[in-house]
This record gives C-alpha cells, sequence and structure tokens, in this order.
C-alpha cells in the first residue's frame, strides 16, 4: 500500500520590495466639478445622448488644465 503524500506548507522567505513612502499630488479634479462640466459639455451638445464618457473625459482634461483646445462638438 503506498503512502499518502503531505504537502508541507510553502512560505517564502523574501521580503517585498515596496516603494518609499511618498505622498503624490492628486492629479484629479473634483468629480462633483467633472460631473457639472460633463453635463454642461452634454447640454452644448443639445442634449444628445450617447457620448457620456466623452464628456467625461474631456472635462476631466479641461478641469485638470490639458484642455489647450476647445474640445470639439460632435454628433452621435
Amino acid at each position: 500500500m503506498p503512502k499518502p503524500k503531505t504537502s508541507k506548507p510553502v512560505t517564502s522567505r523574501k521580503r517585498s520590495r515596496t516603494a518609499p513612502d511618498v505622498s503624490i499630488p492628486a492629479t484629479h479634479p473634483d468629480p462633483q466639478a467633472v460631473a457639472t462640466r460633463a453635463y454642461e459639455l452634454f447640454m452644448r451638445r443639445g442634449g444628445m445622448h450617447g457620448n457620456d464618457w466623452q464628456d467625461w473625459l474631456t472635462a476631466e482634461r479641461e478641469l485638470a488644465g490639458g484642455a489647450a483646445m476647445e474640445s470639439p462638438d460632435y454628433a452621435g
């Protein structure tokens, strides 16, 4: 009769490498401000549905200071 195999728990003695505790400034604008600006973009397009992500991302970019040009008006 064969002996049953016993498994030993695997343990690792390696230390985890973590980044030093550095505070990174937030680069995302306030979500409420983004929502308000995205709604303004939505209304400027005539309230046409289907471009909610584009409106949101455009609003984020504008509020984060990355809007070098006016966002284009687009129809869905």
